[in-house]
């Protein structure tokens, strides 16, 4: 047998990116890391950018939101609301996940008016809160 044959060849070797640490390089120019900025000219564009309402971003500008995690306690008939309002969205066309729903009927309960709102929030059965002792 020739060693061709025999002989698996050898992986290649990933490529260093140069940060081991994970830590931004600092820039060799200006001595500064990336983020802070000392020049006049970033400071002014700031200042000029003009104040928007929490949750609204500028025209034309994309931003990425951090999203905030959470969990609930459901009686188990009204988790089974998720069941049926996901089977009517599929049947119309549009898959849709618990998060989208709970998105939804909390944009749905911000349209209501007071009262219309307490209605609802008095007819609900109250749940014991915290977590269940292990």
């Amino acid at each position: 047998m020739s060693e061709e044959q025999s002989a698996p060849n050898p992986r290649p070797r990933k490529r260093s990116t140069g940060s081991v640490s994970g830590k931004p390089k600092r820039n060799p120019v200006s001595q500064e890391m990336p983020g802070e900025s000392t020049t006049t000219s970033e400071t002014s564009k700031e200042q000029q950018t003009p104040e928007l309402p929490i949750g609204e971003s500028p025209p034309g500008h994309h931003k990425k939101h951090k999203l905030v995690r959470d969990s609930f306690k459901f009686p188990p008939e009204e988790y089974a609301v998720f069941a049926e309002l996901k089977r009517r969205c599929s049947e119309a066309g549009r898959e849709v996940k618990k998060g989208e729903l709970v998105r939804a009927g909390l944009m749905t309960l911000k349209a209501l008016s007071d009262k219309e709102l307490l209605e609802i929030l008095n007819s609900l059965q109250k749940l014991k809160t915290g977590r269940p002792a292990k």
